[in-house]
This record gives C-alpha cells, sequence and structure tokens, in this order.
C-alpha cells in the first residue's frame, strides 16, 4: 500500500510542479521554467530510488542504513510525504520516539495541507500516537488518535492502540472499553484479542483474561494455546483459569 501510495504522491507533486511552472513561465520566460520542471522532476527521481533502497534495507532488518537512504530521499525531494512516513515509522520501531514525532508530524503535516486521504495517513497516527505516549505526551497522543480515528472510521486500529496507550497509564477499565469497542468491529482481530489479553493479565483481571482468551480461540488458535500458557505464569492457581 505504500508503494501505490508513494505513487500517487508522485502524480501529485509532478502536477504541482506543472502548474509552478506555467506560473513561472509568465514572470521569466518559458525556458527558465521547464528547467525548473525538469529539476524538480529530477529531485523526484532521485527520492524515489533512496525510497525504494530504503525499503530494501529495512526489509533485510538493516536499520541504521535503511534511516540513510530515507534521509537521502527527503533531502532529495522534501516534498516525498511517504519517506517522511516510512522513516519516522522505521525511528518508532527502533525506540528513537523523538526523531519519530519529528518525522511523522513533517508527514502527517504535509498530507493534511495536500488533503491527501489514505489509510496510511491515519496509520501514521497511530504510530504518532504511540511515540507521543512513550515519551510522555499523553495530550499529544491522546490528539494523533483523534486524527487517526478521522482518517480510519471503520478500522479498529485506533481503538487498539487507545487500549494500548491506557494499559500504559494503568487505566485498565479505559483500556479495556477500547480493546471491547476494536473488536466488535473486527473479531477476527488476534492482535486484538492478544493486547486485550495482555492488559487483562498486567491488571491482574483473571475474568477479563478469560474473555480475551475465548475470543482468541475463534480468531487464532495457536496464539490462543500461547496465551493459555501466558495465562498459568501470569495468574496464581486457585483463580478458575
Amino acid at each position: 500500500m505504500r508503494t501505490g501510495f508513494f505513487r500517487g504522491m508522485a502524480v501529485l507533486f509532478l502536477c504541482s510542479s506543472v502548474m509552478l511552472s506555467d506560473d513561472f513561465a509568465h514572470a521569466q520566460g518559458r525556458g527558465v521554467a521547464l528547467d525548473s520542471g525538469k529539476d524538480q522532476q529530477k529531485a523526484l527521481e532521485i527520492s524515489q530510488k533512496h525510497l525504494q533502497k530504503a525499503r530494501t534495507l529495512k526489509e533485510k532488518g538493516k536499520s541504521e542504513a535503511a534511516i540513510a537512504e530515507y534521509r537521502k530521499s527527503v533531502d532529495a525531494c522534501s516534498a516525498t510525504v511517504v519517506a517522511y512516513l516510512e522513516l519516522g515509522e522505521l525511528y518508532a520501531q527502533t525506540g528513537a520516539h523523538a526523531k519519530a514525532v519529528e518525522m511523522l508530524d513533517i508527514g502527517i503535516s504535509m498530507a493534511l495541507l495536500q488533503e491527501i486521504v489514505d489509510p496510511d495517513i491515519g496509520r501514521s497516527c497511530c504510530i504518532l500516537a504511540k511515540s507521543h505516549q512513550a515519551l510522555g505526551r499523553s495530550d499529544l497522543a491522546s490528539g494523533a488518535l483523534v486524527k487517526a480515528m478521522k482518517y480510519l472510521t471503520d478500522d479498529p486500529l485506533p481503538y487498539v492502540v487507545l487500549g494500548d496507550i491506557q494499559t500504559e497509564r494503568g487505566k485498565y477499565d479505559e483500556a479495556f472499553g477500547a480493546y471491547r469497542r476494536a473488536l466488535a468491529m473486527d473479531a477476527t482481530n488476534a492482535d486484538g484479542w492478544w493486547a486485550f489479553g495482555t492488559s487483562a493479565l498486567r491488571a491482574k483481571r483473571p475474568e477479563v483474561a478469560r474473555e480475551a482468551h475465548q475470543g482468541l480461540l475463534q480468531a487464532d488458535p495457536d496464539r490462543a494455546l500461547r496465551f493459555a500458557e501466558e495465562m498459568t505464569m501470569a495468574i496464581p492457581s486457585g483463580t478458575g483459569l
């Protein structure tokens, strides 16, 4: 999906370049405008080349090298929204949450200004929310989730992330409510059931853990077996599990 989104961004950027070139031609002469358009197209091509290389390195688990290529991509063409988003996601995965916030804020802001409507923006907002929470910025995390819900109106992901964040805050009842809302939207979401159950174990709420285990049995029996083992280790005997 990221690749398709990038192609859309490339078209948008090239169209913008043509418009800028036409305006510039009236003021400075068509020859200079055409040169400007060619320079912008070349910059975009260079940016895309680095972007593809970054993705390949990321798939191979070479995070530092991938980050360097993403940096080259945004340096070559600062309008490459998807490069900012993917770089921010990679920073978040490596625990560099301050840098993740910086890159994601830029990419999401650019997408909003250009009125880009794509589910990937919502998923990036979810990552931004988790990075804000990791940095102790609860209000900003909540704001990012509000944006995510606007992009992902029928997707349970923002509510799963909300559950994760509330779990980190120690607000377990609020977390359970968020997970239940997510799972009401998609009862086959094994990741959601697992997160719900893990939250219940942290809260030492065996009845909620049983609820999550039953849901996981339907969504992913293999993971349900692993979760049953987690329950056995986390909750003392005599609780009815």
